[in-house]
This record gives C-alpha cells, sequence and structure tokens, in this order.
C-alpha cells in the first residue's frame, strides 16, 4: 500500500512539473494581451498639420477625423474648379444657337427647292454654320466632361489632406502638432484595434498544442478575476520551438470594454486535450 501510493504521488509530481493537471481537469498557462491591429498612418501629401483632433488613449470611431493639414488654398482651388464645372449654361447656349441656324438653314433649303430668293450659295453657307453649331455643342458638352474630371481631381487632393480613423480603436500616439510640416515619409500617429484582442500564448507543450483547432472555444480570465471570457483559436504558429519542445499559438479575445493590451490571462487548456497529450 505505502509503495501504492508512493508511485501515485511520484506520477502527480512529475505531471505537475510538465504542466499537466490530473485527468479529466483543465490546465492553465500564461498567455499575453496585444492589440489585434496596429497602423501608423500618415499624409501622402506634402503640407502643414493645421489640426490634431485626437489625443493619446482617446477611443475613436471609424470614420471620425483624426488630423488634418492646412488646406485652404486647396479648398479654394476646389470652389475654382467647382464653378468651371458648372457649364450648363455654355451648353444651353450652344444648342440654342445651333436651333437658330438649323431654322435659317431649313427655310433657306426650302426657298431654294421652290426656285425663290434663296441661291446654292446661300444654303451652303446656312448649312456650314449649322454643322458648326452643332460642333460648338459637342465641345461645351467635352468642356464641362473636362471640368468636372478637374473638380472630381481637386476633390479628392483635398480629401488626402485629412486622415480619418480606418476602425474603431485607441490612438496610441500622436506624433505631430499643430504647426509642424510633414512629407509622405513621416507618419502622423498611431492607431490600434483593441476589439478583439490577441492572446499570445507561447508555454504549451507541443503535444498539446497539436491537439487544437482553429476556431476552437479556449476560456481565459484576467489575473485572478472569477470571471471566464471565452476566446478562441485564431492561429497557430507553423513551427514549434525545438529546444523549450512548446508550440506558440494565439487566441482571438472579443473585448468590448476596450481593455488595453499587455496584460496578462490564464489560458485554460481543454481536459480532452491534456489526456491526449498524456497518452
Amino acid at each position: 500500500m505505502k509503495r501504492t501510493l508512493a508511485l501515485l504521488l511520484l506520477a502527480g509530481s512529475v505531471a505537475g512539473v510538465l504542466g499537466l493537471a490530473p485527468s479529466g481537469e483543465p490546465t492553465t498557462y500564461t498567455g499575453l494581451t496585444s492589440a489585434s491591429d496596429t497602423r501608423k498612418l500618415g499624409f501622402d501629401i506634402r503640407g502643414v498639420i493645421s489640426k490634431v483632433e485626437v489625443k493619446k488613449n482617446q477611443k475613436v470611431k471609424a470614420g471620425d477625423p483624426l488630423i488634418s493639414l492646412d488646406d485652404r488654398e486647396e479648398r479654394a482651388r476646389l470652389e475654382y474648379y467647382k464653378k468651371r464645372a458648372n457649364t450648363d449654361l455654355q451648353v444651353a447656349e450652344a444648342e440654342e444657337t445651333y436651333n437658330i441656324k438649323k431654322i435659317d438653314y431649313d427655310k433657306k433649303l426650302s426657298l431654294f427647292n421652290q426656285n425663290k430668293v434663296a441661291t446654292e450659295f446661300e444654303v451652303k453657307t446656312a448649312e456650314a454654320e449649322m454643322n458648326i453649331a452643332k460642333i460648338k455643342i459637342d465641345q461645351a458638352k467635352h468642356d464641362s466632361e473636362v471640368a468636372t474630371a478637374e473638380m472630381l481631381a481637386q476633390q479628392m487632393r483635398v480629401d488626402r489632406m485629412s486622415v480619418f480613423a480606418p476602425m474603431d480603436g485607441e490612438i496610441a500616439d500622436v506624433i505631430v502638432k499643430p504647426g509642424e510640416q510633414v512629407d509622405e515619409s513621416k507618419p502622423v500617429l498611431q492607431i490600434v484595434d483593441l476589439d478583439p484582442l490577441y492572446v499570445d500564448v507561447t508555454l504549451v507543450d507541443t503535444s498539446v498544442v497539436q491537439k487544437l483547432k482553429i476556431g476552437q472555444a479556449i476560456r481565459v480570465r484576467y489575473g485572478k478575476e472569477s470571471q471566464w471570457l471565452n476566446a478562441t483559436v485564431d492561429a497557430i504558429d507553423t513551427e514549434a520551438d525545438k529546444r523549450s519542445g512548446t508550440h506558440p499559438f494565439r487566441l482571438s479575445l472579443p473585448n468590448p470594454e476596450m481593455r488595453p493590451g499587455g496584460q496578462k490571462v490564464e489560458v485554460e487548456i481543454p481536459s480532452s486535450a491534456m489526456a491526449d497529450a498524456k497518452q
């Protein structure tokens, strides 16, 4: 009996060293949270910073204005292009001119066919003037299309002078201040996506990780908090660490409370994976 008890105690001790829980019980490991997306934003155009709408650690929604360049000159140019693009009057004038020339041509052609006052030269002249008037309609419409294209191009340039949040997240850093000159090579701020968070787990035995599947539910909790949260396996490294015999993997953890990254959490490995790893 004493020998049997000693063997059981020894087996339990070895299991503890390997990080294996007693059969049927899950085992916890330590994971570290991080933002699921980190982006450094900047301009693809040179200019002087006019407004900084946000500050570090501020929560933002996708589409929120973040920072902008001084765009007064470009906006004035945009108004000029808008007025040029409004060529309805020019097209209308060309169409009315054509109508008049056509009436004159039709009248002279009718008179000529009746052997009356109009001569062949007058008919040909009226026809040419009518055709020129028709060409001017096409020219007015072409000018309108060109002016509209110029206006749209200028609108795009103005839009490039403001940076908007590409996602819901938190401002991790604001790198510039109003009045500072920037170019295409200089990031102006950094934004992170905290929902979901990633949980990186590195010190789990390879034989255990091999039993996990992408999308599998895994429970985690912050520190010693009583509430367990549901995460899912998001990625498993293509290679294990041969020296340590461990295999890094990553979880995706919903984070509607927008908790910051960089926190340690307990990661509960299902008992089924642990049991398979023992075999």
